[in-house]
């Protein structure tokens, strides 16, 4: 006679996402506003290296409050990842025209708060940590070269 097994498998929880659509305009606006600060930065007499590097941290610091209000969990990681990320991308985008720095600065900002905002959807933080770290680096490493 067969025996029947009874097996509890825990299964890793992952958190429902909410609408992309709101990470894609929270990105939008975000590569917007580091473009118009770090033009006005500019305009101020600071350098450009300068000024891309205030700009992106206080995009990060206005991104994080943006999605405390939208109720996105783990917005520190994923504001602080992307600002790592692109970080100097004022220096990048310097030879290019006025039309192509906006955008590939908006066109990246979407990109990177989407990718850090599927890679916090799991539940606990050190996993979500570690991996938003090799991604982090990875995407340095390839900045790089």
């Amino acid at each position: 006679m067969a025996k029947v097994v009874s097996s509890k498998v825990a299964s890793r929880k992952v958190k429902i996402l909410k609408p992309a659509w709101k990470i894609v305009l929270l990105g939008m606006a975000s590569g917007l506003l580091y473009w118009t600060l770090t033009s006005l930065f500019v305009r101020g007499n600071y350098s450009l290296t300068i000024a891309g590097n205030i700009s992106t941290i206080l995009v990060a610091a206005l991104g994080i409050t943006a999605m405390l209000f939208m109720k996105i969990e783990q917005p520190i990681i994923i504001a602080i990842a992307t600002g790592v990320s692109l970080w100097g991308l004022s220096e990048m985008t310097d030879k290019f025209s006025t039309f192509e720095i906006l955008l590939w600065t908006v066109g990246l900002y979407v990109l990177a708060y989407l990718l850090y905002y599927w890679i916090t959807r799991y539940y606990k933080f050190w996993p979500v940590f570690i991996f938003t770290i090799i991604v982090v680096a990875l995407s340095r490493l390839i900045v790089i070269l």
